[in-house]
């Protein structure tokens, strides 16, 4: 009997719950390219959509650009 009190008993708890489920990595099409995407292209279009919509930033940017239209005189001609 003196021989089991030396030693140290370690005992190991076992847990006899449901098994805990293992969350997969979902990188389906929709998460990874899909939704990156548009939200890439909905940014674009609101940068450049407020760039040309409002006119103080559409002049800054494209600079006053005054068209002159000239007229010359015009010539008939004659067939002979």
């Amino acid at each position: 009997m003196e021989e089991n009190s030396n030693h140290k008993q370690t005992y190991q708890v076992i847990d006899m719950s449901e098994p805990k489920k293992e969350k997969k990595a979902t990188n389906s099409f929709s998460k990874s390219i899909l939704l990156p995407f548009c939200s890439g292209v909905l940014g674009a279009t609101l940068v450049v959509g407020t760039c040309f919509g409002v006119p103080q930033i559409r002049t800054y940017l494209m600079g006053k650009t005054e068209f002159v239209q000239t007229s010359s005189p015009s010539r008939k001609c004659r067939n002979t």
